[in-house]
């Protein structure tokens, strides 16, 4: 029988290792953040539909010149500059990647120099073997020795390398790799690495599988909410939704053939992509939960930009139908009568939630 990846790793007892001493409180709040009334932070986290909870959370920075970086890193967030564990709930081509990657980059460059075997200071675990591939890519923007390293825990188990002196993680669309089933070799991971470390989670939705792992590896962390709370569609997507007689049998020979500006999305293909000018995504067929949806259509619509996602919606998923409404409701866009006709016979949806930002959709 086939042993899971990580099997022989072993708990640390963290009680009895020597520890380097790091620092991660480099954020210095500039006059002018300090000098901003409340009333104009609330007005501006409600124009940007921005939430925020936990202790301390540092006032929001406007422009870039308030955010403290040196001069070569120009951009980032306060609050992960500011040494707190981090939860934020973005929606897709949200551009949280450079939110976590330039305080990383801070964080490295103010710890004491590596020695020969030691692992890395930071650790940004992603989803798929793409999507790692597109964080390396901006991260050398920034700096020339990011290192991409997939099968994890296979070097671990080897002892090719170490998480001791790991002190900045990032567990980047933690609801996604939850789906996926890594939560094992996840928790086998972030077990390996010393629990004073500072942790940042970025997810798309915050079920509460998701709640539970920020609870479980977290310490008194600030959550921030990027638009909706709940299960959030890009708003610059329009949504178009057509409900057919078989799920099977749709002639899409025609998307198949010479080069039209679409995408027929699979759940292959429905992560990791981040092509920013895709116009339109197809969903030949509506997947089983909502949270997959709102990730396929985040193909297009991304960096502000607009897009269109048709979706076909059959009578054989009818449970579902209560899921894509909710959604379509957030987001403001039309809701065929068909679909609300299939919903009202079944009268209950199945897991998921809702949400939206940025945008329109029509079905």
């Amino acid at each position: 029988r086939r042993k899971s990846p990580g099997q022989k790793l072993r708990p640390v007892d963290w009680k009895n290792e020597r520890l380097v001493k790091f620092e991660k409180e480099f954020y210095r709040e500039s006059s002018s953040v300090r000098k901003r009334s409340s009333a104009e932070i609330k007005q501006f986290r409600k124009d940007s539909k921005i939430t925020t909870e936990g202790e301390d959370v540092p006032r929001p920075i406007f422009k870039f010149s308030e955010a403290g970086f040196p001069k070569s890193v120009m951009d980032g967030w306060p609050i992960a500059l500011s040494g707190k564990d981090v939860v934020g709930i973005a929606q897709t081509g949200s551009g949280k990647t450079a939110a976590f990657l330039l305080p990383a980059i801070v964080h490295i460059k103010a710890q004491p120099s590596m020695k020969r075997l030691d692992g890395p200071i930071a650790l940004i675990l992603v989803t798929t073997r793409e999507l790692a591939q597109q964080v390396e890519k901006v991260a050398r923007e920034f700096c020339s020795n990011a290192s991409l390293k997939c099968r994890l825990l296979d070097f671990l188990e080897t002892k090719d390398t170490n998480l001791r002196r790991c002190t900045y993680l990032v567990v980047d669309e933690a609801d996604r790799m939850l789906d996926m089933g890594f939560e094992p070799s996840l928790r086998r991971i972030i077990s390996q690495v010393r629990p004073d470390r500072q942790t940042l989670m970025w997810s798309a939705t915050w079920p509460k599988e998701v709640r539970s792992l920020a609870r479980d590896f977290l310490h008194k962390f600030v959550q921030i909410n990027i638009g909706s709370q709940d299960l959030s569609a890009n708003h610059n997507i329009k949504q178009i939704v057509e409900v057919i007689p078989e799920s099977k049998n749709l002639p899409l020979a025609d998307f198949r053939r010479g080069k039209v500006n679409i995408l027929v999305a699979t759940d292959i293909a429905s992560r990791g992509l981040d092509i920013q000018d895709i116009g339109y995504i197809v969903n030949y067929d509506y997947p089983t939960h909502a949270e997959d949806y709102v990730h396929r259509i985040g193909r297009t619509g991304r960096c502000h930009n607009k897009g269109t996602a048709y979706t076909f919606f059959t009578s054989d998923n009818p449970r579902t139908a209560h899921q894509l409404i909710k959604v379509l409701e957030e987001a403001k866009q039309k809701i065929p009568k068909k679909l609300e006709e299939l919903a009202s016979h079944i009268g209950g949806g199945g897991r998921g939630r809702y949400g939206g930002q940025n945008g329109t959709k029509e079905v």
